[in-house]
């Protein structure tokens, strides 16, 4: 398992944000969308989110998602 220290002042790009659900991202959401996306783009098959009630991570996985293969 890997830890991924996530950055507070990340933006979305433009592929993720049309399909993100809120007009912004809020606090460390951009960055975990991206993760997500670029992880699932090099192959990864199983990750695990672990974060605080409200960080909004089950949005985040599904954006992150969109358009990995």
């Amino acid at each position: 398992m890997r830890t991924i220290v996530l950055k507070e002042d990340a933006t979305l790009s433009p592929k993720l944000k049309k399909n993100f659900p809120h007009s912004e991202a809020r606090r460390y959401q951009a960055d975990l969308a991206e993760t997500i996306y670029r992880e699932l783009s090099s192959g990864s098959t199983n990750i695990a989110v672990e974060g605080p009630t409200g960080l909004g991570k089950w949005s985040l996985v599904d954006v992150g998602t969109v358009g990995s293969p």
